[in-house]
């Protein structure tokens, strides 16, 4: 069969809802070094979260469906990168952030999503009963109950309380607009609406665990199993479903696209241009030459220069990027969906790979022109210059 990859899934997975089990998918390491060396690698990637004909599609598919750490949707994209993602997105609605800034809320609103963040991801909560969510996990919620938040604030002019979560009529509203006007797939408004239970929950939080007979929460339970349903059915079943359905690109295309970014990147002329497109460059290179990787694992990456004393445990919970002395990198994985499965994923690019030149390219020559004082260690910054 052709050798596909995909454009990025809308769709993501649901905490609320229940999902039929899959083969595990390969890990990084084990087809990392295929990627980086050959000309052509026969990969096979599905932008859809759903199963297919193919067992060896139906691998790749589990791994890209959804999760904590999926592709962003629109009410997350930076603003930098917003024509470029509205392109390749099923939208046609042109991509643009909506979600409020954490910083902007009230301060009632921020105590209180702090305490919603304790509430469910604290090792140790008698009164949650249930065990811990991963940071991860609840940090994927709470952008979406971000996006929530900046629609009340910029669509409804509605008064930004903890209060809002339990007005069925404002979260109608929400879920309509992420339809209607935002294109979203049902499956992805199923996530959005699963998300937002975590706070109606931390307020009846006297009912844990189970949260029966408190009528939102059914109405929210009930309205995103619906909404998954609904986007099972349409979610494409085969190969020849998905190209119709143009989520499909061959792996030629992306061999030329990577060319073209680079075409890109050495055109460009002034400061600001050279540094979005070698951004632009390295996020791409990323996604291609890494596979199977979800947003998270590469939005979270963090510069680690200290390799003399560096350790795998000093990378508990994160995703790092350790620059050697010898121009190589190591990329190193410890904050990912399936890492219970598969533990540390320990990649070695090395000095003479097209990966490995493009990130300390970008690290040592241009990431610094777009350092803040909040930029930390992030690896990829899309402030403007």
């Amino acid at each position: 069969m052709d050798s596909l990859v995909p454009y990025y899934s809308d769709s993501d997975s649901s905490p609320e809802l229940c999902s039929e089990d899959h083969d595990q998918p390969p890990t990084k390491s084990a087809r990392v070094e295929e990627l980086i060396t050959a000309s052509s690698p026969p990969l096979v990637l599905s932008s859809s979260d759903g199963e297919s004909d193919d067992p060896s599609l139906e691998r790749r598919q589990t791994n890209s469906s959804a999760d904590e750490g999926d592709s962003p949707d629109p009410s997350e994209i930076p603003p930098q990168l917003c024509e470029t993602a509205s392109s390749s997105s099923k939208s046609t609605v042109k991509a643009k952030a909506y979600a409020i800034k954490f910083t902007e809320l009230p301060g009632e609103m921020r105590i209180f999503l702090k305490a919603v963040e304790k509430f469910f991801t604290r090792a140790v909560n008698l009164e949650r009963q249930t065990p811990p969510l991963k940071n991860s996990t609840y940090s994927k919620a709470q952008e979406r109950m971000l996006a929530f938040l900046g629609f009340l604030h910029a669509n409804l002019r509605i008064q930004l309380t903890p209060e809002v979560f339990l007005r069925p009529s404002v979260l109608e509203k929400y879920l309509d607009y992420l339809q209607a006007v935002r294109k979203c797939s049902p499956a992805t408004v199923a996530n959005h609406a699963s998300s937002l239970l975590y706070p109606v929950k931390f307020l009846h939080r006297e009912h844990a665990p189970n949260y029966h007979n408190i009528p939102v929460i059914r109405q929210i339970r009930t309205q995103a199993t619906i909404l998954q349903r609904e986007g099972d059915l349409q979610r494409p079943k085969s190969k020849e479903e998905l190209a119709a359905a143009n989520r499909w690109l061959e792996w030629e295309e992306i061999v030329q696209a990577c060319s073209l970014q680079r075409d890109y990147f050495e055109m460009a002329v002034n400061g600001s241009e050279k540094v979005r497109e070698c951004g632009n460059l390295v996020v791409l290179a990323m996604y291609v030459f890494i596979p199977p990787s979800r947003g998270l694992e590469i939005r979270t990456l963090q510069i680690e220069r200290d390799w003399k004393n560096f350790t795998p445990e000093k990378s508990k919970g994160k995703n790092l990027v350790l620059l050697q002395e010898s121009s190589q990198v190591t990329l190193h994985f410890d904050n990912y969906k399936t890492q219970k499965h598969y533990g540390h994923e320990q990649i070695l690019l090395k000095g003479d790979t097209e990966l490995c030149k493009i990130l300390v390219e970008y690290v040592n020559k241009h990431r610094p022109k777009l350092l803040s004082e909040n930029s930390g260690q992030t690896l990829l910054l899309v402030r403007s210059t």
